[in-house]
């Protein structure tokens, strides 16, 4: 019986560890998406009326190499705002 029990609490407790990572990499997920859209909306908003529709434009399809072609310092400020870096432009 006391083994049994012991299997139960093992069963709930590793299922619980196991709820807490999955939830914690879906946080992280969500975090660096959260980083990277509000990085691409600081980027557009620095360029022309223009510049910003088409590279809104590009960056709806994800194609980053197409990103850095066209906006050379898209990487950089790219890497910058997913870093946390928000002192990008201002040295």
């Amino acid at each position: 019986m006391a083994a049994f029990i012991l299997a139960t609490l093992a069963v709930g407790a590793s299922s619980i560890i196991a709820a807490y990572v999955a939830m914690s990499a879906a946080q992280r997920r969500e975090q660096k998406l959260r980083r990277m859209h509000n990085t691409t909306l600081e980027f557009a908003q620095r360029l022309t009326l223009f510049e910003c529709r088409q590279f809104l434009a590009v960056a709806q399809t994800g194609d980053q190499a197409e990103l850095e072609r066209r906006w050379p310092t898209w990487a950089e400020f790219r890497d910058a705002g997913l870093r946390g870096d928000y002192a990008w432009g201002n040295a």
